[in-house]
């Protein structure tokens, strides 16, 4: 049973690296949604003087979700900007 999850997981891992830059695009998009549905938020429980639940909590997760997500995104891109800067960039 675990060698079939082991050989599922490299199939599904084979598959969405083939479209890790499209994934990680979407990513990013649906970060800014929750940034700005949680800004607005906050501002709407501001101007009504009421308390906001689940701040904290969705406050981390947005920090942690785009902690990671920025960190995959620069793993990936690394070697792209690398190979653009070539012989140009000093060493």
């Amino acid at each position: 049973m675990l060698v079939a999850f082991g050989l599922g997981g490299l199939g599904l891992g084979a598959l969405f690296s083939q479209y890790a830059g499209v994934l990680i695009g979407v990513a990013a998009m649906l970060l800014v949604l929750g940034w700005r549905l949680y800004s607005k938020e906050a501002q709407r429980c501001r101007n009504a003087q009421c308390q906001m639940p689940g701040r904290t909590g969705t406050l981390a997760m947005l920090a942690a979700a785009s902690i990671i997500g920025g960190a995959t995104a620069l793993m990936h891109l690394w070697p792209l900007l690398n190979q653009a800067c070539g012989a140009a960039c000093p060493r």
